[in-house]
């Protein structure tokens, strides 16, 4: 879609999606079936040919709480 490519020699992190489905069979009885996809996933950082844009998050003020100071 955005016409980028992953950078020769990177190496992508294996993901598992699993899911447990439930179906009635013809009886009435609920039947549960288990479902597993793998899918290799690479990060932003090692995609070339794409311009990025992020959204600029809000700082955020750390005030710690002293009671869990102590």
């Amino acid at each position: 879609e955005l016409g980028g490519q992953v950078r020769r020699g990177e190496k992508g992190m294996p993901v598992v999606f699993f899911t447990v489905t439930k179906k009635e069979d013809g009886k009435g009885e609920e039947k549960k079936k288990a479902f597993l996809k793998y899918s290799t996933v690479f990060n932003v950082a090692q995609i070339d040919g794409v311009a990025w844009s992020f959204p600029e998050l809000p700082s955020r003020e750390h005030t710690p709480e002293q009671a869990a100071e102590q």
